[in-house]
């Protein structure tokens, strides 16, 4: 069967929210809203925390999308991660898993020693802590710290992808 781009957006937050299962922690913090920097994996849109941000840049033009290794951003070597290996389950329809387009932008996280590859930067934008459904079991995708609903996005825990990308 054959999806729609919206449905194949809606199955895949449908997938993520599955994996949070479960009430909401009640030792959720209730501070104030915090700045997250919003991008786009395909038509999946994702955040991170803007303390976990060192820049965006554009993807290097001579550098193949298929091979993910390492660029020079400001003088220093950031790793680049492959986030399809992350982002793409095994089990998911195989609609989810066309060929992407090329990626475009790369957003560089912890002091620039990482970037993940995106095809379009969002913005920034605040969300509540409250508005972030929190995995209560990370045994497995750590990378997964949990989904905005209000705000359609998944949230990413950038600290768990880089010791997932360093424990492998």
């Amino acid at each position: 069967m054959m999806y729609t781009n919206d449905r194949s957006d809606a199955l895949l937050l449908e997938y993520f929210d599955e994996l949070l299962g479960g009430e909401i922690p009640a030792s959720l913090p209730a501070t104030t809203s915090e700045d997250y920097l919003t991008f786009y994996w395909g038509r999946l849109k994702l955040a991170i925390r803007k303390e976990e941000l060192r820049g965006v840049c554009e993807f290097p033009e001579d550098a193949d999308p298929c091979m993910l290794g390492a660029i020079d951003y400001q003088g220093a070597t950031a790793r680049v991660v492959d986030l399809s290996k992350l982002l793409r389950p095994a089990a998911a329809s195989s609609s989810l898993r066309a060929p992407m387009a090329p990626y475009r932008c790369l957003v560089v996280v912890q002091g620039g020693k990482w970037a993940l590859p995106c095809h379009r930067i969002g913005g920034m934008q605040k969300i509540h802590p409250t508005d972030i459904r929190q995995r209560s079991d990370r045994t497995s995708r750590e990378w997964l710290l949990g989904t905005s609903l209000r705000e359609q996005c998944v949230v990413l825990d950038v600290p768990a992808i880089v010791a997932g990308c360093l424990g492998k």
